[in-house]
């Protein structure tokens, strides 16, 4: 009886351990898995967040942009002398002067990239005259930022081809219907403000402008990126 107790015993055991053992496998399984799942999320979260940094500073590296060139002739403090300047240069360019913190600025024109400007440069050095480049940068952070530069842009090219000695005077009919066919800006967009005040200048210029015209042009221009350079000094 003793040897059979004991082989019986031994038997009970197992039946009631094997089914604890089959439940705690289980069950360190099932936590391994969602564990795992859980780090897998949070890797996949973690890399998807990365790469979206990564595209946001791409996207600010590579954003577009407009190069508005300014060619300055000198600096006064005496208006006189500034007005004698001013007369010399109107024989060949589109001259015009911006008072400065009691300082008399004269730049020599405006052009909408640097390869345009270098070509004005190279002409007016081998004349004797003396220039430096002041480049304003417009980014195309919104659509009042692409419509400013593109008018401005535009109308430069009707300044610089009325300066043109073969050309007697341009038309500005073209300019005035796609400016007046521009999308309209909202007021929350950067260059809201000086975007309107360019649409309104453009839709009151003449038919036809021509040399005497371009100062007064170039006069305007500088005003509104002046405006708008010190709103958006955040390039």
């Amino acid at each position: 009886m003793k040897y059979t107790r004991y082989d019986v015993r031994p038997k009970r055991k197992r039946t009631k351990l094997f089914p604890l053992i089959v439940i705690i496998f289980f069950c360190v399984l099932f936590s391994y898995l969602i564990l795992d799942g859980v780090k897998g999320i949070n890797i996949r979260n973690n890399k998807s967040n990365i790469e979206s940094k990564e595209k946001n500073n791409v996207r600010e590296s590579e954003i577009e942009k407009s190069e508005i060139v300014l060619l300055q002739c000198g600096v006064f403090k005496v208006k006189d002398n500034a007005d004698k300047i001013l007369k010399e240069l109107s024989a060949t360019g589109s001259p015009f002067v911006i008072e400065d913190n009691d300082l008399y600025k004269i730049y020599y024109g405006m052009y909408k990239n640097i390869n345009e400007s270098e070509k004005v440069i190279n002409t007016l050095e081998k004349s004797g005259i003396n220039t430096s480049k002041n480049i304003i940068k417009i980014y195309y952070k919104d659509l009042s930022m692409i419509e400013l530069a593109k008018i401005i842009e535009a109308e430069l090219d009707i300044i610089n081809n009325a300066m043109d000695p073969k050309i007697k005077s341009v038309k500005t009919t073209e300019l005035k219907k796609w400016v007046s066919e521009l999308d309209p800006i909202n007021e929350n967009h950067d260059a809201y403000k000086e975007v309107n005040e360019l649409k309104e200048h453009i839709n009151k210029l003449p038919e036809e402008v021509d040399k005497s015209k371009a100062s007064e042009m170039n006069s305007f221009i500088y005003n509104q990126i002046s405006k708008f350079k010190e709103k958006q000094q955040s390039k």
